[in-house]
């Protein structure tokens, strides 16, 4: 090897530990075997990380739903969602499909005052003045793993409805996030709050927020709203984590 070639990079290194400080220095020497007339030159160096894994985990935390406010003229509301989340480069999926709430499913227990929690690890309404608990047994924490050997996109959808005996159903509203990954800087960029949905019955154009989290962070404190003021306003308050 070349001082060149060392300062460039050209070279493979084999069975370091991962996420790893690593110095290599490139030297030049004579008369090794005569310490009288030993000589040296450093002629390169070189600082390298090793990755962290070839793969990561990003992981979803779903901890509830929080009926926000009824506005749906002062009936009882009865909301159901779906969740769908879009392919890239075979990217396997969290398999959000498994917090969807059916029409024949929907949950009526929003219009007690005092039961306004739906908690997606135990799929049960929750009696409190506050949400429950996060990262807790509350939480359904769903992950995907993702190699860290490209950059990707896809996008994350809610849909709300809610039910309306003897009339049609009652569009609340489509919250969407788009999911971006940099291979080059190994984060997630995720822009929410794009989507269909409404303020004062109308649609409303909302300003898109932007949150980016590096390898070992983990959001606390998301929300995902949906504020219709005629069908009602929900939120979904959960987390992201990359590790």
């Amino acid at each position: 090897m070349d001082a060149s070639d060392l300062a460039a990079g050209r070279y493979i290194l084999k069975d370091l530990a991962a996420n790893t400080n690593y110095s290599f220095y490139l030297y030049a020497y004579s008369n090794s075997h005569n310490p009288n007339l030993f000589a040296y030159q450093l002629l390169a160096s070189k600082a390298v990380k090793t990755a962290v894994t070839e793969q990561g985990t990003l992981t979803f935390y779903s901890h509830y739903v929080n009926a926000y406010e009824d506005q749906d003229g002062g009936s009882d509301p009865k909301y159901y969602w779906s969740f769908h989340e879009s392919q890239n480069d075979n990217l396997p999926k969290w398999g959000l499909s498994s917090m969807d709430v059916a029409c024949s499913d929907k949950l009526n227990e929003f219009d007690d005052d005092d039961d306004k929690y739906y908690c997606f690890g135990q799929k049960h309404m929750h009696k409190a003045n506050h949400g429950p608990d996060k990262f807790s047994d509350c939480t359904k924490k769903l992950t995907k793993a993702v190699p860290r050997n490209k950059d990707y996109e896809f996008t994350v959808s809610w849909k709300v409805s809610e039910y309306d005996p003897g009339s049609a159903d009652d569009d609340v509203g489509t919250y969407e996030a788009i999911f971006k990954y940099s291979q080059e800087t190994d984060t997630w960029t995720i822009i929410y709050g794009t989507g269909v949905m409404y303020y004062n019955w109308m649609k409303a154009n909302y300003q898109p927020w932007t949150k980016t989290i590096t390898t070992g962070q983990r959001t606390d404190g998301f929300i995902w709203g949906i504020y219709n003021k005629s069908c009602g306003e929900v939120e979904l308050h959960l987390d992201i984590g990359w590790e």
